[in-house]
């Protein structure tokens, strides 16, 4: 499948790569929000852009994910680490996804806007039952945001919790190391399970 097949699926990526693969810098917010989804009815009218629905939506969604920016259509560059984030975490989340595939969604941010990004992902797992796949380095969010961990060591799979609430950072870390690696059966569960 082609990027828009695979979207219209209802997959959303937030890249740990925000500046190269998350956004385009020389585009505006609301260029940024709609980049997925200019070719639906709803953001067309007789064939143009409904820049009036666009601008509605996109202040909708500066407002909803606390973007500090003067308009809808300062360029994306004009913005900080942290508010870029939160533009492109407004675009895939705003897309209603099925599955959202999130790789270090915080990382390099303030900490208020890693917050609102954590409640956001929450938000949609917990009200729109969205299946969430979180890469992250951050073992406190990942232990806070997870149902479930699987770690892997150099390129394997080297354990699979299915519950978080029995596991800590230390052991994490053990496996997240190589030191320990969980048998055959116990990985097993990430496949079948």
């Amino acid at each position: 499948m082609n990027v828009r097949e695979i979207r219209e699926q209802g997959v959303a990526v937030i890249h740990e790569d925000r500046m190269t693969y998350g956004a385009s810098i020389t585009q505006s917010i609301a260029e940024n929000i709609i980049s997925d989804r200019y070719y639906r009815d709803e953001y067309n009218k007789y064939g143009f852009l409904n820049w009036k629905y666009i601008v509605s939506k996109t202040k909708d969604l500066i407002k909803s994910f606390s973007i500090k920016a003067d308009r809808h259509d300062a360029e994306v560059r004009t913005l900080s680490g942290g508010n870029i984030q939160k533009v492109v975490a407004a675009r895939e989340f705003s897309s209603a996804p099925k599955v959202l595939i999130a790789c270090q969604p915080t990382r390099g941010i303030d900490v208020g806007a890693a917050e609102l990004i954590r409640k956001k992902m929450i938000s949609l797992r917990d009200e729109e039952n969205t299946a969430i796949l979180l890469f992250s380095a951050d073992l406190t969010e990942l232990l806070s945001l997870s149902d479930g961990i699987i770690v892997m060591y150099g390129g394997k799979i080297t354990a699979y919790f299915p519950d978080v609430s029995k596991i800590n950072e230390e052991i994490l870390g053990e496996y997240m190391l190589g030191l320990k690696i969980q048998s055959s059966e116990e990985i097993g569960g990430v496949v079948y399970g």
